[in-house]
């Protein structure tokens, strides 16, 4: 194999292919609809320069394991723990609570390398949107690392068997991860999309074109066409793809093999190569790493301060990236490569390097162990039942207790509900869990997937609560029944009952409170149930309250509606329906929580400078006391008559 490996310009022009698309469509321009597609370049190119340097520096005898680990943190390092230091600073001043903690998790999973399995894991339900989430974009460095983990060893263990049995291995592991990016894409989606075995296909054809480009090759006139060819390819899935293409799978062979075509038969003297190598698309491939790590900050922070991005705002933060990737590439990661530690030998290196990666990890995790907030402070905005687990008990040791049983709903009453039992001399359990929906023959299916999780809670609740266990217990049953009601995505309700669709929600609600009568039906009649019904979703009257009232009284210094009309819909129509049916039932009570937030006219987000709502339909602290009166009319006046 020969080893000569020679810089190409032309593939500094096709990564700023890779990142503007991305940029684009992380902007918000529909044109970009498949804008994402540039990640997949990226691992295209990275497979082939990496691969290309191993086997020029194994042909020469002159690879170093730990040079070429040094290399890569000389390469990533320093620019994302400045990305990562920046973007600390500005979400301690702006972000709310759970924003700042969902972000000091994702901080130190970056710096591990392992956010892209943090990102796939986390199934918070009050987690921030994806187009909030500063360094979400950081999944796909963790994919890249990770393969370089392995891909090095196993390249030193196939050298001695030769060229042909090595491609051959690549060959086998890049079909092995297409079928199952193909597979997952239909059955595991966010599983298949951040891990790395439905992308590794990606940067192992890469690996493969760099094999191919190891042997010298005579250019021909056809070469030119099949580069525009390749080029077509690119923009067919830069602006044809969309957020509803499944990817990756065999779609991803689109902008891969387009990849490929044009790393091989590019040339920067002529055709789509020259094009390519223009100083302009060479600068910006130059600083793309740069400008990969700077756009998803700058949007993310944009989008949690600005409600309403028109075109020139979403102009001026492609602006404000490129100008932070250029002063980054010169200021940081220049240097980082050719300058700073250079003469150091790469165990010193790497004891040096770490420091502030280190660093990093142990103030994030200090700051999360010691749950501190961020500077705003935004408790007053904070979703009631974020202290609270998903599930915990007070067990003082009274002969009663209240159960409280659901969803966020439920663990939003918890504090409250906690206080009032304790001081009633009731012992107090939660047993909820995130968009958890079990009820008989009815679960839901969280994220396009069955929770077994919520399947087993009801099972719980059954055991915790038989007539042997516990007398004069209290169980209260909390959910967000609207979602439900139309059967909206993410949240579907249903046995395995198709019908049961968001465009039939009247079979929705029919089944609905078919199943709450058979909970209902299946304890004694000494059994006390108390149902709460719908809270008042907040009406985005509106631009500012779009993204829910916390991020309005936050960001936008007050100006926000403080109250909303009153309106027999959906939610209010659903709770006159629980009513009627508990209304049959002596042993079960309806507790509504429009009778705590609205009165005749309006609904109220808060009064006297007391925020009810974290969002727009959970509750702050404030407004979750606000239903003790209710349930308190409940327990005093029916429950505890004779």
């Amino acid at each position: 194999m020969a080893s000569a490996f020679a810089y190409r310009k032309e593939i500094d022009g096709l990564r700023a292919l890779a990142v503007l698309p991305v940029l684009f469509f992380h902007a918000g321009f529909e044109i970009f609809s498949g804008g994402f597609v540039g990640v997949d370049i990226f691992f295209v190119i990275s497979g082939y320069l990496i691969t290309s340097i191993i086997l020029s520096e194994m042909q020469d005898q002159k690879f170093s394991l730990l040079k070429f680990y040094e290399r890569r943190a000389r390469r990533i390092l320093p620019a994302l723990c400045t990305v990562i230091i920046c973007s600390a600073l500005v979400a301690y001043c702006i972000m709310l609570p759970d924003q700042w903690r969902d972000f000091l998790q994702s901080g130190i999973s970056v710096i591990f390398f392992a956010s892209n399995i943090f990102f796939w894991l986390e199934d918070d339900y009050f987690a921030a949107v994806s187009e909030e989430k500063p360094l979400l974009h950081s999944w796909s460095l963790a994919v890249e690392e990770q393969y370089y983990i392995v891909f090095p060893l196993m390249i030193i263990a196939l050298w001695r068997f030769g060229r042909n049995p090595m491609l051959y291995v690549i060959g086998f592991l890049a079909a092995i991860s297409l079928i199952s990016a193909e597979y997952g894409s239909r059955y595991y989606p966010s599983a298949n999309f951040y891990l790395l075995f439905g992308r590794a296909w990606e940067i192992l054809a890469g690996s493969m074109a760099a094999f191919y480009m190891q042997k010298p090759r005579q250019y021909e006139s056809k070469d030119d066409l099949l580069a525009w060819i390749g080029f077509a390819m690119l923009c067919i899935a830069i602006f044809i793809f969309d957020k509803e293409t499944p990817f990756p799978s065999l779609y991803a062979l689109v902008p891969v093999l387009g990849t490929l075509i044009i790393i091989v038969c590019a040339r920067s003297d002529r055709g789509l190569g020259r094009y390519l190598s223009h100083p302009i698309w060479v600068g910006v491939g130059l600083i793309s790493y740069s400008l990969y790590l700077w756009h998803q900050p700058v949007f993310a922070f944009g989008r949690l301060l600005v409600f309403e991005m028109d075109w020139m705002l979403k102009i001026a933060l492609i602006i404000l990236s490129i100008i932070l990737a250029i002063l980054s590439y010169y200021i940081i990661e220049k240097p980082a490569r050719f300058k700073w530690l250079k003469n150091e030998k790469p165990l010193h290196f790497f004891t040096k390097a770490m420091i502030i990666p280190l660093v990093l990890v142990a103030a994030f995790g200090l700051l999360l162990w010691n749950q501190s907030g961020p500077l705003n402070g935004g408790k007053q905005y904070s979703y009631a039942g974020e202290n609270k687990e998903w599930r915990y008990s007070s067990e003082l040791g009274h002969d009663r207790r209240i159960i409280l049983y659901g969803d966020s709903h439920a663990r939003q009453y918890a504090a409250a509900f906690e206080d009032y039992a304790l001081k009633e001399n009731y012992d107090f359990e939660l047993l909820a869990g995130p968009a958890c929906i079990s009820l008989p023959d009815l679960t839901n299916y969280y994220k396009g997937k069955t929770s077994d999780e919520c399947i087993g809670q009801l099972q719980k609740l059954r055991e915790k609560s038989a007539p042997s266990t516990r007398n004069d217990d209290v169980i209260i049953i909390a959910h967000r029944w609207g979602p439900l009601l139309s059967d909206l995505e993410g949240n579907v309700i249903g046995k395995v009952d198709s019908s049961l669709s968001k465009d039939n929600p009247q079979k929705a609600k029919a089944a609905l409170l078919v199943s709450v009568r058979k909970m209902i039906e299946s304890y004694p009649a000494s059994q006390k149930i108390i149902v709460i019904g719908n809270v008042p979703a907040v009406t985005p009257s509106s631009a500012q309250m779009q993204r829910g009232p916390a991020r309005c009284f936050q960001y936008m210094n007050g100006d926000c509606p403080m109250s909303f009309p009153r309106k027999e819909g959906e939610l209010s129509a659903f709770n006159k329906d629980m009513d009627k049916l508990l209304n049959r039932y002596a042993n079960a009570y309806f507790l509504n929580p429009y009778d705590s937030f609205c009165d005749d006219q309006k609904c109220y987000v808060g009064r006297d400078d007391k925020i009810y709502y974290s969002d727009d339909a959970h509750l702050t602290d404030v407004g979750a006391q606000l239903v003790i009166p209710g349930l308190k009319l409940i327990i005093d006046k029916d429950l505890k008559q004779p």
